[in-house]
């Protein structure tokens, strides 16, 4: 007789072999998969110490997919989330100051554009004498004075074309691109 808690060498090797069979299928199903493997190989690519944040940002984000497309009558967060973005980023880039900003192409520096005018237009038209005016000078009063002088300078070339396009819009300018020096 077994002692309690044990099953007998059969229905161990029984079980054992059940369980060699469901790795078996597993793995077959995993190899069938080609994007499977690339997850695998970018895990083991990722940095020990970074792999819980990126698991953690993964995990989050396929919940709140999973959830918006399991809701019918709109999201529980107020944000629909549709699709993945191609554009995300998992790690901050950080200028050290020492060096110049990495080169933006002109899709990545309108895009950059597009969501500062829009989130700024959300920030104005949700709060418009509120919260926004202090975090601008706490922002300002982080830059040096030469990149306060940029900002300057790029907002004086910003409402001339905003002039430029509004006057597009009403007819009472050709469309051309505006030709600015600094």
């Amino acid at each position: 007789m077994e002692p309690p808690g044990q099953a007998d060498p059969t229905e161990r090797l029984r079980t054992l072999g059940e369980i060699v069979q469901a790795a078996g299928r597993l793995a077959a199903a995993l190899e069938r998969d080609p994007s499977f493997a690339r997850l695998a190989r970018i895990h083991a690519r990722i940095p020990p110490e970074d792999r819980e944040v990126v698991l953690g940002v993964l995990e989050r984000e396929v919940e709140l997919r999973v959830l918006s497309r399991e809701r019918r009558s709109g999201s529980l967060t107020g944000f629909d989330v549709t699709r993945p973005n191609p554009a995300a980023r998992l790690y901050v880039r950080v200028c050290d100051g020492e060096q110049e900003a990495p080169y933006l192409t002109r899709q990545e520096l309108m895009l950059a554009v597009l969501r500062a005018a829009r989130g700024m237009h959300a920030a104005f038209a949700l709060d418009p004498d509120g919260e926004w005016r202090d975090a601008f000078v706490d922002a300002l009063r982080l830059l040096t004075p030469a990149e306060r002088a940029t900002v300057r300078w790029t907002n004086e070339r910003i409402l001339s074309l905003v002039d430029l396009v509004d006057g597009e819009e009403r007819g009472l300018t050709s469309p051309r691109r505006e030709e600015t020096s600094r």
